[in-house]
């Protein structure tokens, strides 16, 4: 190749690198085949597909280029360059113009084994599409797209992908006999071994060493692993059942739909309790019940979970209210607060029956969905997907791991109402939140009040016990009411903190979401933005806080 060439082709080859159309333009017309590689066997379509040019990949496609061509220290192609950093539209022109996802590089990778390994999902996932052998392709060392998943990637995708594309999850690789879930097990996989488990993967193949994943698990000591793997084997007929795990399954078979009762049951209890036995015992079998429930039950109630326990909570303690009102505190409160309570109480059931039987604005897959993403990819158009629902997310959705679905600008899940609160929804959960503080602020009063009438009438005489006579008496006549108080007291305050919290909020023009992305150094987008880019506003002033709340007021009606 003449000096005069390479200089040609050098420019050629930083008009890919740069983006350059016009200085490609002017180096094709100096002679530059679109073929044309530099010194190390690099094409112009491998430095356009790892920067990303789209225009100059069309370009160069137009004129002919071999989307299959393979160059570079590696011997790769073009869309192995593309998969290796990520990009989908890029892969999905060379896909569209013709390239292939089964030619290997020197390294024995396929364009999915790097797409995997850099855990680049909208790729993935476009490659399924694509080309259903994808699934199953392997390295030179037997290492399939889902062991790459189990060994590399930490999260749900794309390794679910690949399990709902019906990838062999029994495969094993050439070195030690490894199926996906034994590599899974070995690297602490967590999301990669629920998600195998989830495909049905084999719970008794051995690698070469005679290890099944289970035996992996136990010399990692890793428990966790372990109680998956024994649930799975119990849900699946192989093993006895009398090991642990086998009444794990069954207590969450036949006791998730009746965790709804047990706080009612549990608020039942204690008032019989305190009718039937000593304060002072009752106390004690609170205190005793209280610590063995947090050294058994895993159970965290800020997290979002799928138990119905926080939503009995939220039905169980209005309705304990609503009885002890009618049975010990009316008669000792005036008519207004009478009328006052009766109507938030109203007011709050509506709203609580509102908020869980409502849509919370649930995003609905298209019918052709995959086709619209491949479509997408291969116009050049940016894609938001959730590859869960396949759906293509608008600006502010989000999919709900607890619903298992993706929903239009979402707020937050709240466990205690099980339902995703979102724009749709967030005016209702505020009059929710506003009467639960009201009504328990009405009802700590009664209580307070009726509590504090009878004091006055004990009379304990002069002794020097005075003051414990006086507790004893208030104890033993009131210590049912003493206990709701301490309930209804503490969700006044933690309620009014929540709604402050939101209203906070809402002044800022801002979701809980936005309140976390901010928090981890993510990017915000205003609720009501008409571009995901708008900067955050360095201060807001006391009429811009004033206008966000009248526009959210405003935009329920």
């Amino acid at each position: 190749m003449s000096q005069n060439v390479q200089e040609v082709t050098a420019r050629a080859v930083e008009a890919c690198q740069r983006g350059s159309i016009d200085a490609l333009e002017a180096a094709l017309k100096e002679g530059v085949q679109p073929n044309a590689t530099d010194a190390d066997g690099c094409s112009l379509l491998h430095w356009a597909a790892i920067n990303n040019r789209l225009d100059i990949i069309q370009r160069l496609l137009e004129l002919g280029a071999d989307p299959n061509v393979v160059g570079g220290l590696l011997v790769s192609s073009p869309l192995h360059w593309a998969a290796r950093v990520g990009h989908s539209n890029s892969a999905a022109l060379l896909v569209k113009a013709g390239a292939v996802a089964n030619v290997r590089d020197t390294q024995g990778y396929a364009p999915i084994h790097l797409a995997v390994q850099t855990n680049q999902s909208t790729l993935v996932a476009y490659l399924l599409e694509k080309f259903d052998y994808c699934k199953d392709i392997t390295d030179n060392s037997g290492m399939t797209p889902v062991m790459w998943a189990a060994y590399r990637t930490f999260g749900m995708f794309p390794i679910r992908l690949l399990v709902r594309a019906g990838a062999n999850l029994n495969a094993q690789e050439h070195l030690s006999g490894n199926t996906a879930l034994h590599i899974a097990a070995q690297e602490r996989n967590y999301c990669s071994v629920r998600e195998l488990l989830a495909g049905n993967a084999d719970l008794l193949l051995r690698n070469k060493q005679q290890e099944t994943p289970m035996d992996i698990a136990r010399n990692m000591r890793n428990h966790k692993i372990i109680g998956m793997l024994e649930e799975a084997m119990v849900s699946r007929g192989k093993t006895p059942a009398k090991c642990k795990a086998c009444r794990t399954v069954f207590t969450k078979r036949v006791t998730h739909s009746l965790e709804f009762f047990i706080p009612g049951l549990v608020l039942a209890s204690i008032a019989l309790m305190f009718h039937l036995f000593h304060y002072m015992v009752v106390g004690a079998i609170l205190v005793l019940g209280f610590i063995a429930l947090q050294c058994v039950s895993k159970f965290d109630f800020h997290t979002a979970s799928k138990s119905l326990v926080p939503v009995g909570i939220c039905v169980a303690e209005p309705v304990c209210m609503v009885l002890t009102w009618c049975f010990s505190l009316h008669y000792f409160v005036s008519w207004y607060l009478q009328i006052a309570f009766v109507l938030v109480m109203c007011t709050l059931f509506w709203s609580l029956y509102k908020i869980i039987f409502s849509n919370p604005g649930v995003i609905e897959p298209r019918e052709d969905a995959r086709t619209q993403f491949v479509n997408m990819l291969e116009h050049c158009e940016r894609v938001n997907f959730c590859f869960t629902c396949w759906v293509n997310k608008p600006k502010r959705a989000k999919h709900c791991s607890v619903c298992d679905r993706c929903v239009m600008d979402f707020d937050h899940h709240c466990p205690w109402l099980h339902q995703c609160i979102t724009i749709r929804n967030l005016r209702m959960f505020l009059l929710f939140v506003a009467c639960v503080a009201v009504s328990a602020g009405i009802f700590s009063y009664a209580c307070g009040h009726l509590i504090y009438t009878r004091i006055v009438r004990i009379n304990p005489g002069d002794t020097p016990y005075r003051l414990l006579a006086i507790a004893d008496g208030i104890f033993k006549s009131s210590s049912w009411l003493l206990f709701c108080l301490t309930l209804a007291f503490f969700h006044a305050i933690m309620l009014t903190a929540l709604l402050v919290n939101q209203c906070i909020q809402i002044s800022e023009n801002l979701s809980t979401m936005d309140r976390i992305r901010i928090s981890r150094g993510h990017h915000y987008t205003p609720v009501n933005a008409e571009s995901a880019d708008n900067p955050v506003e360095p201060a807001l002033t006391f009429s811009t806080r004033l206008r966000n709340v009248a526009d959210f007021c405003i935009d329920s009606f």
